[in-house]
């Protein structure tokens, strides 16, 4: 992910779907996503980043398995609740590839 501030590198498991995709319905638009990223409160805790609507998410792996993306992060949704671990242990961030709209601008 990228902040305006630095970059930041986090871990996560990610899902790509690619059934999703914005509707226009009578409410306006309803924003759904190309996937998600699940990560542990415990990771963003010690790495002091909170997950906000609107990051951008620049690159997924590392070496010669990264691949640079567009997705930007438009929900997110708290999990996997335990008492004995003082609330959610998980973070669902679900994801939108913005590349289409980059791709109109260079034309």
């Amino acid at each position: 992910m990228r902040r305006k501030q630095r970059p930041v590198k986090l871990t996560a498991q990610i899902k790509i779907t690619d059934a999703d995709a914005p509707e226009q319905g009578a409410a306006g638009v309803s924003e759904q996503s190309t996937g998600y990223l699940l990560f542990l409160t415990a990771d963003l805790k010690v790495a002091q980043i909170e997950v906000s609507r609107g990051d951008r998410i620049v690159q997924i792996g590392e070496g010669d398995n990264a691949r640079e993306v567009d997705y930007y992060v438009t929900k997110f949704q708290w999990r996997g609740h335990y008492p004995q671990h003082g609330g959610p242990t998980l973070l669902k961030a679900w994801f939108m590839d913005r590349q289409p709209s980059r791709l109109r601008e260079e034309i």
